[in-house]
Formats: C-alpha cells, sequence, structure tokens
C-alpha cells in the first residue's frame, strides 16, 4: 500500500529542473521514470522502508514502471521532455534556472521535501545524470532485481501491472548499498 508521500510527478519534475540547470538533453519519458524509481529504491534502503513516493511501483515489459510518470510523459515518445508535469497545487510556474541556490532549496521545501528527500534525488541526478534512460532501464532489467523477481520469478508477464512490493526494492538497494560500503 502506498504511503501518503511524495508525488512521483514532483520527483519528475524535480529531476526535469535539474536537467534543465545543468543542460541535459535527453532526459525523456523513460529516464524520468527509471531516475524517479532509482530515488524510491535508494530512498527505502536508506530509510529502512518509508517509500519516497505515494504509488506503486509495477513491472511492465520493459521495467518498473510508475503509472502516472508514463501516463502524463508517454506523449514524448523517446523525445526529451520540454515542460515539467503541472500539478493540482502548482499555482505558478517557477523557473529554477533563474534561482540561486538558497531560492532552490526554498522551492524544494515548497515541492514539500524533506531534506534527507532532497539529498537522495540530488545523488541520484549526480550517478545517473548522463546515463541515457536506455542505459538506466537495462540496468532494472538485471538478474535478481525487483523487477526480475516479480516479471519472471512470480509470474508478472502474465499479470499485466504486477506490482512490484516496496519491501522486495527495499531489500536490493539496501544490499546494493552494504555491497558499495
Amino acid at each position: 500500500m502506498p504511503n501518503p508521500h511524495q508525488k512521483p510527478l514532483a520527483v519528475a519534475n524535480y529531476f526535469y529542473y535539474k536537467a534543465k540547470e545543468d543542460c541535459i538533453y535527453d532526459y525523456t519519458a523513460m529516464k524520468a521514470i527509471k531516475l524517479v524509481y532509482l530515488a524510491h529504491g535508494w530512498y527505502l534502503a536508506i530509510s529502512r522502508g518509508e517509500p519516497l513516493i505515494n504509488e506503486s511501483v509495477e513491472a511492465w515489459k520493459y521495467g518498473p514502471v510508475i503509472p502516472s510518470v508514463y501516463n502524463k510523459f508517454k506523449i514524448n515518445g523517446t523525445r526529451k521532455i520540454i515542460s515539467p508535469a503541472l500539478l493540482e497545487e502548482d499555482h505558478e510556474r517557477i523557473d529554477l534556472l533563474l534561482m540561486n541556490e538558497e531560492d532552490k532549496d526554498k522551492k524544494a521545501i515548497k515541492w514539500g521535501f524533506k531534506n534527507i528527500e532532497k539529498e537522495v534525488l540530488d545523488q541520484v541526478w549526480s550517478v545517473y545524470k548522463d546515463v541515457s534512460g536506455w542505459d538506466i532501464s537495462m540496468l532494472t532489467h538485471k538478474a535478481g532485481s525487483p523487477w526480475d523477481i516479480v516479471w519472471n520469478k512470480q509470474g508478472g508477464k502474465k499479470n499485466k501491472y504486477a506490482v512490484i512490493p516496496n519491501e522486495t526494492i527495499e531489500e536490493h538497494f539496501y544490499k546494493l548499498g552494504k555491497s558499495k560500503s
């Protein structure tokens, strides 16, 4: 059951603004979906089970998918995302490129990100910003990954939109973190 935390589209928007700020021109729907998934996974591992996003991750043919992010940006196909998702609570559009660091932090707070959430998002961005969406997707398909467990070992390919349990995601990313220590 999803926890009422961040909207996946707010996380995708955060990465959109990071891409714009860093002049990364391949911020596509696939990259957005996979970055939100990675941020969620690392946050689950660090927080020991507290979800970053308030939506379930599903095992689809091409990997883990967050449906709201897919549905919002699928119109772009493989082209870059050219504008952030407009969320219900957005009353104004703020371009982070025009902000100084202090104001960016205020925007992150306005979005409701806790400091630890922002740190995880920034770290995920730092590691994966120069990696293509396709290559990130391939990382999420490895044997033993949460997607592989649900899709291949638990029959997800026969059960459209099978949910990848947060516990499975947490355990995977926790082990990854331990192996890197």
